[in-house]
């Protein structure tokens, strides 16, 4: 009778072991599986919305422009709604300024982006880098972006003010129209 409480504990340490193993290779193919998406698309292919697979993170949504040439799009899709509210010269002459404006805007961020990520790797770089530098130039680039966008809302209001109020209630409802049912990071509400 010995023997039989030592092979019952035999067993039921063999079931733990067992158990044990079947749990651990269920981790590791998680794990591993995490890596492979990460190695796939990158830290870039997730934002804080949720995931957008496919290659740079863009999903399966290829179009004509690419990460590079987003401002592009952003004229191209201003353009086109311009078009749909079939603007008056005068409307013209202010949507022309308008554009301009952004664009230039848009090119010399752009600029201004690829000089300060340059400083900062350089800064970064250093044995000992000025961290509390770094901390003011990013503080005083916030504070001038802050102050170009006001200019370019109010070159918008302007510009709103400008349309008719059948071209405003265009506006309005295609605004309303991208708003209905989307959450806190655009997905759809149910």
């Amino acid at each position: 009778m010995g023997s039989d409480p030592e092979q019952t504990l035999r067993r039921e340490g063999m079931k733990i072991r067992k158990r044990s193993m079947v749990i651990g290779c269920v981790i590791l193919l998680v794990v591993l599986a995490g890596f492979g998406v990460f190695a796939a698309w990158g830290p870039g292919g997730w934002s804080g919305c949720g995931p957008h697979f496919g290659p740079l993170g863009r999903g399966f949504h290829h179009g004509p422009f690419s990460r590079g040439d987003m401002h592009e799009f952003v004229l191209w899709r201003f353009d086109n709604k311009m078009e749909e509210l079939k603007l008056t010269p005068l409307q013209k002459e202010k949507y022309g300024e308008l554009r301009t404006r952004i664009k230039g805007h848009f090119s010399a961020a752009k600029e201004e982006r690829k000089r300060l990520r340059e400083d900062f790797r350089a800064e970064m770089a250093k044995e000992t880098p000025d961290v509390t530098g770094l901390t003011k130039t990013m503080k005083k680039k916030i504070q001038d972006v802050s102050g170009i966008m006001q200019s370019d809302l109010d070159l918008i209001a302007a510009f709103y003010g400008s349309l008719d109020n059948t071209q405003k209630q265009k506006v309005v409802s295609g605004i309303r129209e991208k708003m209905a049912g989307k959450g806190p990071c655009g997905e759809e509400q149910q």
